[in-house]
């Protein structure tokens, strides 16, 4: 969730895509 938000704040879409993904390989 934490990563969700962050990205979102990054406003980037290849970049958010990868917070994204990281986070939930994680979980």
């Amino acid at each position: 969730m934490h990563c969700m938000m962050y990205a979102d704040a990054n406003s980037n879409g290849k970049k958010r895509m990868l917070l994204i993904y990281d986070c939930k390989t994680s979980i």
